[in-house]
Formats: C-alpha cells, structure tokens, sequence
C-alpha cells in the first residue's frame, strides 16, 4: 500500500508544482536562456550543468520541463510538446593570441577538412599548427551545425570535448600555451575569456533553436499555458534580444 502511494505521488509530481519549484535541466547551449527565462514565469532553477538533449526529454517526462539544445524530431515529440524560446548563435572561437579576427567560409572548410593546416596559411604572420577542437557525433549544437553545413559530416577533429564549458576551456588553455585551437559553441560562451569570435565571411549567421520541453499530460498545467505566452511576448522579445540571442 505504502509502496504504491510514492509511486502514485512521484507520477503526480509534476501536476503540483509551482514556479519557484521548477528546477529544469536539459541541454547545455539552453542553461543560460532558460535561466533568463524562469523569473518571468514565476522563477524556478535552470543549473549550468549539462544533461544533454536526450536528458532533458527524459527530465520532462519526471518533472515538468526539461531543456532542449536543437529543434525536437517528431519521434521525440510523441506524448510531448515543446516551447522554443530563441536561437542561439553559434561561433567559432580561437585563443586571443593568435590574433587573427577574420576568415572566409572557404578558409573554415579547409581548415576542417585539413586541406589548411597552419594558421601561416591565412596569416603568414603566425606559424602555428592549427589544432581543431570539436564535439561528439550526437551533441545537439553540432547536429543543427551539420544539418546547415552537411560538409562537418565527413570532418575529424583533432581533440573532441564532451561539454561546452570544457570548449571553452581548451580555448582558454591555448590563449596561455600559445597553441593553435579552433573550437566552435555557443556564442555567448567564447565572451571576455581571451577567446576571439571568428568573423566568417560568406557564412551565415547560424542560430539553433532551444527551448522547453513538456509531457503533454501536463500540457493545462498553469505554468506550461503561462510559458507559452510568456515565449510568444514582446517583453521575452526583447528580452532575448538583449541578451545577444536571436528571436525564434
């Protein structure tokens, strides 16, 4: 009896939450979006750390919204609903040191395609080996990347990271060893850490769509009808617009 009473609350759990309970988790490239988000619907926790995309499908089947990195598929989408917030702009990033703040969509894929393979190449000012750094095959930022580019499809990277902030991280390093990464993220991460966001001429601005992701048993649940409003206002558009997003 006792036992199917917690089973019988922990599936209801969701139905009774309220706004300063929300804790969502989810994809890394929608912390800091979600984050922005919450106080506006009431407030709630959107943690930095990173459950990736699948996590947050599986978080909002638990609680009441997980956090999505990319677009959902619509097998993802049976039994749930999602509420896209903003696009967040990928860049590419070098260390500070290497001091070059502008290349040609030409040069990019040559560099990833190793068909460049030193910085002198582009700038003979700098001999360096250049040193990319990427993602794994399913992260949701270089799936949407992959997606607009399909020639990522076939690249190699020289060291692969597992989550934005270790990107972020190894761009940083390289700003004090004078090593030669490129690395591409959020755009927001690469901000006032010695990290140059590359200018890439004839590329256009890629965005990626994240957001929050229900169950639509959940879908008359106060907060989830207060979320979508919220997603579609003036006050959350210009407020993604002050924070260097791009509106969905």
């Amino acid at each position: 009896m006792v036992k199917n009473a917690v089973i019988l609350m922990f599936l209801f759990m969701p139905i009774c939450v309220y706004a300063q309970d929300l804790v969502v988790q989810g994809a890394g490239p929608s912390a800091k979006v979600a984050r922005a988000f919450l106080p506006l619907i009431g407030g709630g926790e959107s943690p930095d750390n990173s459950i990736k995309h699948a996590g947050g499908l599986r978080w909002s089947d638990m609680y009441l919204f997980g956090r999505t990195g990319r677009p959902c598929t619509h097998e993802e989408l049976k039994g749930r609903g999602e509420i896209i917030l903003s696009r967040v702009p990928i860049a590419f990033g070098i260390p500070e040191k290497i001091g070059i703040y502008s290349i040609s969509y030409q040069q990019l894929e040559a560099i990833y395609t190793k068909k460049i393979t030193n910085w002198s190449e582009i700038d003979e000012k700098v001999n360096l080996p250049i040193i990319t750094v990427g993602r794994e095959p399913t992260e949701a930022m270089f799936g949407f990347l992959k997606k607009e580019y399909p020639v990522f499809e076939k690249v190699t990277f020289d060291i692969i990271r597992k989550k934005d902030n270790h990107v972020t991280m190894t761009l940083m390093q390289g700003a004090l060893d004078g090593k030669g990464y490129i690395g591409f993220g959020a755009k927001s991460n690469f901000k006032g850490r010695s990290i140059i966001n590359l200018k890439i001429t004839g590329m256009k601005e890629i965005g990626v769509p994240v957001g929050l992701v229900y169950n639509l048993k959940n879908a008359q649940h106060p907060l989830v009808i207060k979320a979508q409003e919220m997603a579609r206002s003036d006050k959350w558009s210009e407020k993604v617009k002050a924070l260097g997003l791009l509106i969905y």
